[in-house]
């Protein structure tokens, strides 16, 4: 998003909030902007502000060569509420489909493709978990479960082809449960 900030070109925003640390945060315009966007554009409506908020939306944007990109200037991209791994995994996988998109290898179909391939093998092993689990879970406990059994050795193929990079997989599945199409976070 173009910026009217005068040592940046854009802001960029997939995580927003943060929590509040010393005097000079009294004022902050980020809670300000949430509190007027809550209920819209993924700001949660009962928490706005809410630290570790991860906006899906926002990281299949492109930026141009040469610009510069303000992070996180509605939150804090490395609040403890953000576990670490997601946030590893979410920008290499990011990284990784911007590069493959850009040299025109991988197609916006095939990522499609990719994800409901992976949504499909979650649901059959979310089946299969829940059903030989002989105590009463709940849904986030199943769910790292099925993480690192999906996650720990395999690797979905991408347009056909083997990836050899786990974080793709990894990645894209931190992107989905966001989106809330598999859930664990």
């Amino acid at each position: 998003m173009s910026s009217k900030i005068e040592w940046t070109d854009e802001t960029w925003n997939p995580i927003t909030g943060c929590t509040k640390i010393s005097a000079g945060c009294y004022n902050c315009y980020a809670e300000r902007m949430a509190r007027r966007l809550k209920g819209r554009y993924g700001y949660p409506k009962d928490d706005p502000f809410c630290p570790g908020t991860i906006h899906q939306d926002k990281f299949d944007i492109k930026f141009s060569k040469g610009k510069k990109i303000f992070v996180c200037s509605m939150g804090d991209l490395f609040h403890e509420a953000v576990p670490f791994n997601a946030i590893r995994e979410f920008v290499r996988c990011s990284i990784e489909k911007i590069r493959l998109s850009a040299e025109g290898n991988i197609t916006d179909d095939d990522w499609k493709a990719f994800e409901a391939t992976l949504q499909s093998r979650w649901e059959k092993i979310r089946k299969r978990v829940i059903r030989m689990s002989q105590e009463n879970r709940n849904e986030e406990d199943v769910g790292f479960e099925i993480f690192f059994e999906t996650t720990e050795d395999h690797r979905e193929k991408l347009a056909g082809s083997d990836t050899e990079q786990v974080y793709l997989t990894s990645g894209t599945y931190h992107r989905l449960a966001n989106m809330i199409r598999v859930g664990w976070h």
